[in-house]
């Protein structure tokens, strides 16, 4: 309790910013004489207050208490962490370099060297190693252990560990960032996989976002509050709703978009996510030119250069799937999915090689199955697919192809059937309906949609989806207007700004009162 209250008369209760800096630097003799735990809070107090220099020089002070190699270690990376934080990388480099005389296989410095851009898998293996009984220690193995399997993604094991991170430190910022980046990466999967997306673990996931990102904003801890503006802007293009999630990263604050790589989080999140590629460009402003940020201006330039930025796009992409660096699995990506697009764009062999030999078959695949159907017609398009008859992706994929205009139309009954057999998201179930509506089963079209519209848990980009096709398939084709009148109100309410809606408008009305 004395010491305790010494602390309030020292730094304030609760603490204020300058008095923990004075403290830090100038610390009165009780402080200097007070053992490690005492040394410890006030790290911990001056790291909450965003002091990140005080904090670096307080965990040194600790360090030079400390004995025992293994916890000396620990203190001196904190310290080098904080100094990081503080962007003085001089000082990180000097207490990096003393605590790897100390103890090299610390399993907080292993931690800190641990490199991003390591596969997940070697990722996991280096983390599998890590012994310690400091609590610390073991919830930092564990958040670093869920990234990983995020990454891989095995997402069970990464609930397992996240939960983990939840016991050691519960309402911590650690647990709620990996908590969302949990749900936002179980969406991606779902959406991969054409499985139904939890709308309402998104929004609370987009909502614990924004609280996350208060919390380190007050801490200082731009690079952090950077990435889970990307998440919430993530989600919001899970959804669907991309000019949300363009609105999200315009709120970027000028020290989250201050480095190159929080202009390269950010850019990304526009470009492929958001689709607004003009935001990209504008956040990419000023960006040091790395591979990543070369291989965006190229994507950018692509997707809204005039004719002739856009062919030399096209060569700079090629260039680095043949150079094979760090971008170029990205590159090939990118540079297939220009054959999808609007401008007639030739087949790259090279692109889809290389995603083929580095798993990424199935992405290969549906991009050349479509790029065929463009150029030769849908059995040419089927063809690709036949190897894979039987995945879920594959017959997805043979649905939308049996809805171009160029497909028999007995073709998209019986895909939309084997899908829906199969198993699918709410947004495959839309194009299943499509599939009937094409084929001429309007009744059967008619059922999924409803079953779409009205399902409280669908996302609402799906719902809206399905309301416009029911206007088609329930007033143009079985002239039940009435019914129309009925879903058009429905629409109205779960999607009000849906510009789809109002066209629809006159014609229910003029077409009910005819009837």
């Amino acid at each position: 309790p004395d010491t305790f209250d010494r602390l309030n008369v020292l730094l304030g209760s609760p603490p204020e910013t300058g008095l923990v800096r004075a403290a830090a630097k100038e610390p009165p003799e009780w402080l200097r004489n007070a053992g490690g735990a005492v040394w410890e809070v006030l790290a911990r107090i001056a790291e909450s207050r965003g002091e990140w220099s005080a904090a670096s020089e307080v965990w040194e002070r600790l360090a030079g208490t400390q004995d025992s190699s293994f916890p000396r270690t620990g203190s001196l990376v904190s310290a080098a962490v904080a100094a990081k934080m503080a962007d003085d990388d001089d000082r990180y480099d000097g207490l990096i370099g003393r605590a790897e005389e100390a103890d090299p296989e610390h399993p907080r410095l292993v931690l800190e060297r641990l490199s991003e851009q390591m596969p997940p898998a070697e990722q996991l293996k280096v983390i599998g190693k890590l012994r310690s009984d400091d609590p610390d220690d073991l919830t930092q193995i564990a958040a670093r252990r869920a990234l990983a399997e995020l990454l891989t993604p095995d997402v069970p094991a990464a609930r397992q560990s996240i939960e983990e991170v939840k016991d050691r430190l519960p309402g911590s910022l650690m647990a709620g960032s990996l908590s969302i980046s949990l749900v936002a990466q179980e969406a991606r999967l779902a959406v991969m996989g054409h499985r139904p997306l939890d709308r309402a673990a998104l929004l609370s996931a987009a909502s614990e976002a924004d609280s996350v990102r208060d919390r380190l904003i007050e801490q200082l801890r731009w690079s952090e509050s950077t990435r889970l503006l990307m998440l919430k802007a993530d989600i919001y293009a899970l959804l669907g709703e991309r000019s949300q999630a363009s609105n999200v990263l315009r709120g970027a604050r000028a020290e989250e978009r201050g480095t190159t790589e929080q202009k390269i989080v950010l850019a990304s999140s526009a470009a492929e996510r958001a689709l607004d590629w003009k935001l990209a460009e504008e956040i990419l402003e000023g960006a040091d030119e790395t591979p990543e940020v070369a291989r965006l201006h190229l994507e950018i330039k692509e997707a809204i250069g005039a004719p002739a930025e856009r062919e030399q796009a096209l060569a700079g992409l090629e260039r680095m799937v043949q150079q094979g660096g760090p971008e170029a699995e990205h590159a090939a990506f990118v540079r297939l999915a220009a054959t999808l697009g609007s401008t007639p764009t030739p087949w790259s062999d090279e692109a889809a090689d290389y995603l083929k030999q580095n798993g990424y078959e199935r992405a290969a695949i549906q991009a050349e199955a479509f790029y065929r159907l463009r150029e030769s017609g849908y059995d040419a398009g089927v063809q690709v697919l036949a190897p894979y008859h039987e995945e879920s992706w594959a017959l997805a994929t043979r649905l939308r192809l049996a809805l171009s205009p160029g497909a028999p139309r007995a073709a998209a009954i019986e895909a939309a059937e084997r899908v829906l057999a199969k198993g699918t998201s709410h947004s495959g179930r839309v194009e299943a309906a499509q599939g009937f509506a094409r084929g001429g089963n309007f009744l059967r079209a008619r059922e999924v949609l409803v079953n779409v519209a009205r399902e409280p848990g669908a996302p609402k980009a799906a719902q809206a989806d399905a309301y416009e096709a029911l206007m088609h398939v329930v007033g143009n084709e079985l002239a039940e207007w009435d019914f129309a009148a009925e879903l058009y109100g429905e629409w109205n309410t779960v999607a009000p700004t849906d510009s789809r809606a109002p066209k629809w408008a006159p014609r229910v009305a003029n077409r009910r009162s005819r009837d």
